[in-house]
């Protein structure tokens, strides 16, 4: 295994670091791209390797610790004044740009009578650092020794650590740390992340009035017992000899993990999914997940909508040399024609193990179902919740067919939420929501999303609480802008996901767009009042799982969660009369509160790893171990022609001009596989390709609107990407609302049925 430990933030961007620093760049990133474990000081380290740094492997944090058996015998704990009695404040380390010179000549005159002491190296001191130097009470000692180091702490009263204050310094965690907390030192500090944890041991300042007011406060806990004694108990916690043994611990449990997996079949899993949906940031994680937890190799194929040259062919794909297939949520069973024909086909002709993870069962119900029949699948994950299982998917029906939990979301993983999660007491906005109006026949559970909003909005303004809530769906906020709205609040409203009424065949949809001027209440009371409730799906919305990575409070309405949050324990319950508003309110002012909820919301459901990707995917290959029986039809033979290069982000050709380069592969070739016998077969894979082109399209004879709908297609082309990424996601939403709108939906397909075929063809093929 190759470990790297990431022991400063060399990657942000950041205008004080030193060109020594951004001359490591680019090898570093290079280097990332090579190891199999990152191991970083603290999460804002590890942040910005995966951010910045591009960095996707095993990750885990080991904060910097001490050689607290060298200190402990150094016997720096046992204080021993200087000559004159004066109280001591000591700085070790690099004399350096991130010292924040400013604050230290403010602090060094506004305490005349404190010696400050400084040892470290000045080579790359800068002009403030003279100036600090000239002060009648400060000394610097050069470079030492760690003994010598010690025999300064041992007459010092404060540790300092004033460094500039940014983002840089903010994510990192000075050695100095836990070395000054293992001399026995109370410490005053810029505020660290790392170390907000922990104010017993660290007082944090902002500015040179702060600064004097802890050090003269935590001075007189210097020759205190029991303070003493509880530094030195923390210190040995952080001792490097309990991170070695974690370290150990970590790569022991993952090299027999590895080996673990070495004696069990690795599989070729091939993911049938919508690539244009990958605009939705949960839908991306889910796939992605895939290719990093599981054991076994994963291919994706989009497989929705019309393909050129494979729907057009007299015959599907031949899928027999994958272990296994499974069809993802984001291609929509509920459609009729939403998976691809030719795919759709090639499927239902594979002899082997057929997964679908499938979500919104409550829409078209029975659409759906008849699918999994025509495609002969094996494992449903479905978010129906067991008890009602049967009631949906009859085992009369589906005899043979293996229906596994699953959830509609997990905790999201991208580093860089952390960094938009301000500290619960800087948040001045007391709740944060946005929600949405749903159609009708989703029911009782739909119309929540909607009637929290409003009401604890009007509730806030009588009370003159800072809240933003909107119920519009103009006022949504997306991808990272979301996440610093959230990390923003104190609190977000929430309610349990899904719907509880079954849209079996479609009927309810056609109703609810029918009558959707009807009041909810007399729509529910007509066409609702027998369905809604008779199945209890009551899903946990990934929402949940941002709000707690976020450490944002969730005021929810009391329900089930999927049995993953408790009131009280993870949520602040709210009645859904609303009756106890006035109680939830003194809560979100309590920040100590506030703190515990959050932290503990945090532990036991991000960090406990439970509702994790990785928890997830093992359970998949769990099923697909099963399956296998120790038995899988061998390797897939891959090599590379084209690649998408980290620091490009460009796909780029790099096996065509070189046949040489034919030969790297993912497996090791027991056969010589000459050039003349790649020639062939990339020859037949050539001609096997140029026969699915539709002749109509190649032969089609220019006309006004071909030359019209060309023209316009090549202007779409020269637009920036981001600007046709932005309107390709606005059409797919008016998409989805044609959709849901049913009548409008069935005109606009009509509509399409009537255009010639070569414009359609022609549509298809260019439109992405």
């Amino acid at each position: 295994m190759r470990v790297y430990h990431a022991t400063e933030d060399y990657l942000s961007p950041s205008d004080g670091l030193s060109v020594s620093t951004l001359n490591v760049q680019a090898p570093l990133k290079r280097l990332l791209h090579e190891i199999d474990l990152l191991v970083s000081v603290s999460e804002g380290v590890a942040h910005s390797y995966e951010a910045h740094g591009g960095y996707r492997g095993a990750s885990i944090v080991l904060r910097n610790g001490c050689d607290f058996p060298f200190w402990r015998d150094s016997r720096a704990s046992d204080y021993t004044p200087p000559a004159d009695a004066r109280p001591v404040a000591l700085f070790q380390g690099a004399l350096n740009s991130r010292l924040d010179y400013d604050l230290l000549l403010e602090l060094v005159d506004s305490l005349p009578d404190w010696h400050f002491w400084f040892c470290g190296k000045t080579v790359d001191a800068p002009p403030g650092w003279n100036k600090l130097l000239a002060r009648p009470n400060v000394r610097h000692f050069g470079s030492l020794a760690p003994a010598a180091i010690a025999d300064l702490a041992r007459q010092s009263s404060v540790g300092l650590i004033p460094f500039r204050q940014d983002a840089l310094m903010r994510r990192s965690l000075p050695l100095k740390a836990y070395e000054y907390v293992a001399c026995g030192l109370p410490v005053v500090t810029i505020p660290i992340d790392a170390l907000g944890e922990e104010p017993h041991l660290f007082s944090f300042a902002r500015n040179a009035r702060e600064f004097a007011d802890a050090m003269v406060l935590q001075a007189t806990t210097r020759t205190d017992p029991a303070r003493i004694e509880e530094r030195l108990i923390a210190a040995s916690q952080q001792s490097y000899d309990e991170r070695f043994a974690q370290l150990k611990s970590e790569l022991l449990a993952r090299l027999e993990l590895r080996r673990n997996g070495q004696s069990l079949p690795q599989g070729n899993l091939l993911v049938l999914y919508d690539d244009r949906s990958l605009h939705v940031r949960t839908i991306e994680e889910h796939l992605v997940a895939f290719r990093t937890y599981s054991r076994h190799h994963i291919l994706f194929m989009p497989a929705t909508g019309f393909i050129q040259g494979l729907d057009d062919a007299p015959d599907g794909i031949d899928l027999s040399l994958f272990d296994a297939v499974a069809i993802h949520y984001s291609i929509r069973l509920s459609i009729p024609d939403h998976l691809s024909k030719a795919v759709a086909a090639s499927v239902s002709a594979y002899n082997g193990p057929k997964l679908l993870f499938i979500q919104d069962e409550y829409d078209a119900t029975e659409t759906a179902r008849q699918w999994i029949e025509r495609l002969g699948i094996d494992a449903v994950f479905t978010t129906v919740p067991d008890q009602f299982v049967d009631a949906i998917y009859p085992r009369s029906r589906f005899p043979n067919v293996e229906f596994l939990p699953t959830l509609t979301g997990y905790v999201p993983e991208d580093r860089t939420i952390d960094s938009y999660a301000k500290p619960i007491e800087e948040r001045d906005l007391l709740i944060g929501y946005r929600g949405r109006r749903l159609p009708h026949h989703y029911g009782d559970l739909g119309q929540e999303k909607l009637n929290i909003g409003i009401e604890i909005r009007q509730l806030a303004r009588k009370m003159g609480l800072n809240v933003d809530i909107e119920v519009d769906d103009t006022r949504r906020i997306y991808g990272n802008d979301w996440y610093r709205f959230l990390g923003s609040c104190r609190a977000t409203l929430g309610t349990e996901s899904g719907s509880n009424v079954f849209d079996f065949d479609g009927s309810l949809a056609k109703l609810s767009t029918e009558f959707a001027d009807l009041p909810y209440a007399d729509f529910s009371a007509r066409y609702l009042s027998e369905r809604d409730g008779k199945i209890r799906m009551n899903q946990i919305s990934p929402k949940i799982f941002e709000a707690i990575r976020l450490r944002t409070a969730l005021v929810l309405f009391e329900g089930e969660y999927s049995g993953v949050v408790e009131a009280d324990r993870h949520y602040i319950p709210l009645k859904k009369d609303y009756s106890n508003f006035s109680e939830v309110v003194r809560k979100l002012e309590d920040v100590d509160y506030l703190r515990d909820l959050t932290d503990r919301a945090y532990d036991e459901i991000i960090r406990s790893g439970r509702y994790s990707y990785a928890a997830f995917v093992a359970g998949v290959d769990a099923y697909l171990d099963r399956r296998f029986d120790g038995r899988t039809k061998g390797a897939l033979l891959l090599t590379p022609s084209l690649g998408i290069f980290a620091n490009s982000g460009q796909a780029e050709d790099r096996g065509g001009a070189d046949l040489s380069c034919l030969f790297m592969t993912n497996t090791v070739l027991k056969q010589r596989l000459t050039p003349d016998d790649y020639r062939h077969l990339v020859t037949n894979l050539t001609r096997l390709s140029d026969q699915y082109l539709d002749p109509n399209f190649v032969n089609m004879k220019p006309s006004l609107k071909s030359i019209i709908l060309l023209t316009g297609l090549w202007l779409w082309t020269l637009l920036p990407k981001k600007f046709r990424e932005y309107i390709s996601g606005r059409v797919s939403q008016k998409v989805r609302e044609l959709r849901a709108a049913g009548p409008s939906h069935r005109f606009v397909r009509l509509a399409v049925k009537w255009m010639p075929q070569r414009l359609r063809n022609m549509l298809r093929y260019h439109i992405r």
